[in-house]
């Protein structure tokens, strides 16, 4: 990723969610929504506000006042992340 020219042009960089499904990406580069994993670059993203007050969806929000602002969003599609579900440990185990 480090690789990639003009990187610092891109206002976010992401991988694609994993899926037992995927197949082998037809492209490299895709412009979509970014979840789960992203690159911030904070120099071009620091006058999109972020709204601290929403509940859900607070990436896709995010990433809409990005496109908005004209920024680039690129995923990388040759990567992707999976988040693994922990059942115990945090506020679970917490008792009060």
């Amino acid at each position: 990723m480090e690789y990639t020219p003009d990187i610092t042009q891109y206002g976010l960089c992401g991988l694609r969610k994993w899926s037992s499904q995927c197949s082998q990406p037809r492209e490299p580069f895709s412009r979509a929504h970014l979840h789960d994993f992203l690159l911030l670059n904070v120099d071009l993203t620091r006058d999109i506000q972020y709204n601290q007050n929403r509940f859900t969806c607070d990436d896709v929000d995010f990433n809409l006042r990005a496109h908005s602002a004209g920024l680039l969003i690129c995923r990388f599609n040759n990567f992707s992340v999976m988040k693994k579900q922990i059942a115990i440990g945090g506020y679970r185990s917490f008792i009060i």
